[in-house]
């Protein structure tokens, strides 16, 4: 009797763990690829911004030239899991290319905006669906991308922006049931989805000051918005686990097996 409740508590828990998968771990690598590029111009606000400007700062080009790439190959990186529907991410760090024309503090703040690598993007897991988060809704300012003004007197443009949640979605497409985890099966690989990460909205204002008053300003008017997209990416480790790994397990049937035979 006792034997056949031991047997049913551990195909109970074998069948647990074939539902949910394990993704704890550090040996995880981060393959991205994807672009940005200003969408949404607004025509009407720049030419408010040019007319404060006149030919001082052409940011209707600047704002063009708002467009590159980003990508991440073999990024190394981990996986802390917290339940079986939960975990985080430790970073998935991305390099940016631009246009080399753009104002270098502009170009700047572009990369900033487009910089999680100090972040920890949080992780939900639903069925095989996968979501990963980071950053919050925040505004970002680069006061005085151009300042002219000497003696107070002069033209001043300023650059903000609304920077929303960074989105992944995926689905796990690689689960490896020989070998389990606290939580299950152990999962080693996440095919990610292309679309749109974030899209960040660009707010601008010109002034134009005498004597250290702004006589004119045209306050904070949206020029545009850079949409922020994955083309494709992905998370993964070796499905295999190493030889340590696979004489642990070895240990662990061996003392089962000697267990049922006492009994």
């Amino acid at each position: 009797m006792i034997r056949r409740m031991f047997l049913c508590s551990l195909l109970t828990g074998a069948v647990a763990m074939a539902m949910s998968e394990d993704y704890s771990g550090g040996d995880w690598v981060y393959n991205f690829d994807g672009q940005y590029t200003i969408a949404n111009a607004n025509a009407q606000n720049l030419n408010v911004i040019s007319t404060i400007l006149g030919s001082t700062f052409d940011l209707s080009a600047q704002i063009n030239l708002i467009h590159g790439t980003t990508s991440a190959t073999n990024y190394a990186t981990s996986i802390s899991q917290s339940s079986l529907t939960a975990m985080s991410v430790n970073d998935l760090q991305t390099s940016a290319s631009a246009d080399p024309g753009l104002v270098p503090s502009l170009g700047l703040f572009v990369f900033d905006l487009l910089d999680f690598s100090d972040g920890v993007y949080a992780g939900s897991m639903s069925g095989t669906s996968v979501t990963l988060t980071e950053g919050s809704l925040i505004t970002a300012d680069l006061f005085a991308l151009a300042d002219t003004r000497v003696a107070g007197t002069g033209l001043v443009l300023d650059l903000r922006a609304a920077v929303p949640t960074s989105t992944l979605q995926g689905t796990l497409t690689g689960i490896n049931a020989g070998v389990t985890g606290p939580f299950g099966s152990r999962a080693y690989f996440i095919d990610g989805q292309t679309g749109v990460m974030q899209t960040i909205s660009l707010e601008a204002r010109a002034r134009s000051f005498v004597g250290g008053v702004a006589n004119v300003d045209s306050g904070y008017l949206s020029v545009g918005a850079i949409v922020n997209s994955a083309n494709e990416w992905s998370l993964s480790r070796s499905p295999v686990p190493e030889p340590s790994s696979l004489a642990v397990i070895g240990l662990g049937l061996l003392a089962l097996r000697r267990r049922f035979r006492r009994s």
